[in-house]
């Protein structure tokens, strides 16, 4: 990802990459793999009624990730482009 960036002097410590995945991909994935079991028990109306409550929210949730990213990093993106 460095090499891309032509960032190749950047020094992750192993600590902040472990925590990094465990808090944004390992425990929002489980919770959602364990929210989706416990709403397949219940059968399959169960789910597509909470998947057609939250398909509206998780739309907004990205576009605000989106703009948020954008917010905070764009004067970085916008002085170097390349």
């Amino acid at each position: 990802m460095g090499l891309l960036l032509g960032l190749s002097t950047i020094v992750v410590p192993w600590g902040t990459l472990i925590t990094s995945v465990l808090l944004y991909i390992v425990i929002p994935v489980a919770i959602a793999q364990a929210w989706r079991s416990y709403l397949l028990r219940h059968g399959p109306d169960a789910f597509e009624a909470a998947m057609s409550r939250i398909g509206p929210w998780s739309i907004g949730a990205l576009l605000a990730t989106l703009v948020l990213l954008f917010a905070f990093q764009g004067r970085k993106y916008c002085s170097s482009p390349a």
